[in-house]
């Protein structure tokens, strides 16, 4: 959505906080796309000039670190994985954490929703076009959006990577119903996602 919508949006949800709280003295926010150029500290120097008059400590970076946060760890030991529009891992073993992949959805093909969305869009228009395998994500598509699926192209472009991503669901009904053109796309992403991790 851009860095002001961005801000923005998260001006709302801390607004809403400090309407409960006012003693907030600080705040994290993790999010996608933080960990790209300096999107994390572009958000935060404006977010803290928002907030001056509070005195407010605000840190900005990966989503990854809200799942780790989030955990009932028993130990400082675990491995975190976060599989939606993108796909990014974090290892944490004791106080060192290494983050795998996240590098955003044009660049990884991991087995992110948008990296199996894509791929069930492209099965579906080269069947269509007969230059591919008879798939029924075709017609689910279809029967989903209402519309032929060439007709969807110019929703994919207008959309953009969350649109795409939202066909991963697509593939994964196509998949439970036996067909063989999602159970390949499916077998070829969990082997994306093979992460060997040195115990």
């Amino acid at each position: 959505v851009g860095i002001d919508k961005c801000v923005e949006i998260l001006k709302c949800g801390i607004d809403g906080m400090l309407a409960d709280c006012s003693a907030i003295c600080s705040v994290y926010i993790g999010a996608a796309g933080f960990l790209l150029g300096n999107n994390a500290e572009t958000v935060k120097i404006k977010l803290l000039e928002q907030y001056d008059c509070y005195g407010m400590n605000i840190e900005c970076n990966s989503d990854i670190l809200n799942v780790i946060a989030c955990a009932d760890l028993h130990d400082e030991n675990c491995i975190a994985v976060i599989g939606g529009t993108g796909f990014s891992v974090l290892v944490k073993n004791n106080d060192e954490m290494s983050l795998l992949s996240g590098w955003g959805y044009i660049v990884n093909k991991a087995g992110s929703g948008f990296d199996i969305g894509r791929d069930g869009l492209n099965s579906a228009l080269a069947y269509c076009e007969s230059i591919g395998d008879y798939t029924i994500i075709t017609e689910l598509i279809e029967k989903r959006e209402c519309k032929k699926i060439k007709e969807i192209l110019r929703d994919v472009y207008l959309k953009g990577q969350t649109y795409v991503a939202s066909f991963a669901e697509v593939v994964f009904d196509a998949y439970m119903q036996g067909d063989a053109v999602a159970k390949k796309i499916i077998e070829e992403s969990k082997g994306k996602t093979e992460v060997n991790v040195d115990e």
